[in-house]
């Protein structure tokens, strides 16, 4: 039984999950940090909670002996789904690949035993589990993450995909935003009835620590080094190259500061190459992936985090994860960033794009300790206010709700 006595749901999930292969954990990203948190929590209640997860596509021939799940308390299905990225669209190949293998994997599941609510992770993934979903009558609650959502209005991705996604989000029986400007994206695409539940970084995980003397040491910093830090997936939409190109001007004019590049992706190599071009690489540290439990002790040897992203799929986690380790968070001005950030108070902005007043921030701050400190300690009091337990109790009531009125419908 689930909180108030009530009845558990069972739940099937498809999405993204945090992986271990070769003895490493992996695909550590928005979407599979976003469920990691929430699963075990629904589990925790008296939900029955299976899952079948993504992966990426190098891996996605394996099976749980090569690769496994790190998630505690799942039923996750043996065999995995590749991951579908949002881009998809103009790879038909792999959209029907992924499209037979979805097929095959729910209708093995659901002719077998049918959940009360199929929640379908990611929006590209509405393209793929609609069908076997409705074949067998489960209501479905689709969770918006913003990749691609937060691209269709701006012609970033094609018309025929925008089209195509909002088609199959009319499908869904429940439809949630993790932020508001997605929402309001969602609205003027003409959906409506959109939930909106605010992504939350829990504080008793990400609150303010020192910096760890070990990681100093194994990063060749000092302590009282002012270190500038960025954490992505270092893909285009969060313009990693302007950390970088950002980096040269602000080490011109202090070479004492210090850059962190946590994380791993597309823009990596470019990145390392540039620094090195600009005889900056001593002073730019790159940690790769990490497992997200290690990611509060990077936040701490950070004075600043810089992500000055085009747009972000998974609104606000990093941005509340810094800010509630009293960091301050120096962000391109764009929706999600907004939502999170109280310009000057709980964290700083500058316009997308603009080097100029990125580098004017970046050193304004490294050099004003007493204005970071106040920053950080007003972006920690504002994450206090935001509990895991009440980012819970709304999907909870939510599920619960898609169940009812499924529940309503079926013939007596």
């Amino acid at each position: 039984m689930s909180a108030g006595g009530a009845r558990g749901l069972d739940l099937l999930v498809v999405g993204p999950l945090p992986i271990r292969s070769d003895g490493n954990e992996t695909f550590h990203f928005g979407a599979s940090v976003f469920y990691e948190a929430l699963l075990p929590r629904l589990a925790a209640r008296g939900h029955r909670v299976r899952a079948v997860a993504e992966v990426p596509p190098s891996r996605s021939g394996l099976r749980r002996g090569a690769i496994s799940w790190t998630v505690p308390g799942i039923e996750i299905a043996e065999q995995p789904l590749t991951y579908l990225a949002g881009s998809a669209g103009s790879a038909p190949r792999r959209l029907a690949h992924v499209r037979r293998e979805a097929a095959a994997l729910l209708d093995a599941i659901l002719a077998r035993e049918r959940p009360d609510v199929v929640v379908i992770g990611r929006e590209t993934l509405a393209r793929v589990l609609l069908g076997p979903c409705r074949r067998y009558g489960v209501p479905t609650l689709l969770i918006a993450h913003g990749s691609p959502t937060a691209g269709l209005l701006d012609g970033v991705f094609p018309a025929t995909l925008a089209r195509e996604l909002v088609a199959r989000f009319r499908e869904v029986d429940a439809l949630v935003a993790v932020a508001p400007y997605l929402a309001e994206i969602l609205g003027r695409l003409g959906l409506t009835g959109v939930r909106v539940i605010p992504n939350v970084a829990d504080p008793a995980v990400f609150r303010p620590e020192p910096k760890d003397p070990s990681l100093l040491r194994l990063l060749g910093l000092t302590p009282d080094q002012i270190v500038i830090g960025h954490v992505s997936n270092l893909a285009p939409s969060k313009r990693p190259m302007d950390v970088v190109r950002s980096a040269v001007q602000v080490l011109a004019s202090d070479p004492a500061i210090a850059y962190l590049i946590v994380g791993d992706g597309p823009c990596r190599a470019e990145m390392a190459a540039l620094a090195v071009r600009e005889g900056i690489a001593a002073s730019v540290h790159f940690v790769g992936e990490v497992a997200h439990r290690e990611v509060p002790r990077y936040l701490s040897l950070c004075d600043v985090v810089l992500l000055p992203s085009a747009r972000h799929g998974v609104p606000l986690l990093v941005y509340r994860e810094a800010q509630a380790c009293g960091r301050v968070v120096l962000a391109s001005d764009i929706p999600a960033a907004r939502e999170a950030i109280e310009d000057g108070e709980t964290g700083a902005l500058f316009p997308m794009g603009d080097l100029a007043e990125l580098i004017a921030k970046a050193l304004a701050l490294a050099h004003d300790h007493s204005w970071r400190a106040r920053i950080g300690a007003q972006a920690r009091a504002a994450a206090e206010t935001r509990t895991p337990e009440g980012w819970v109790d709304a999907y909870e009531t939510e599920l619960r709700s898609v169940a009812r009125r499924a529940a309503r419908r079926r013939p007596a």
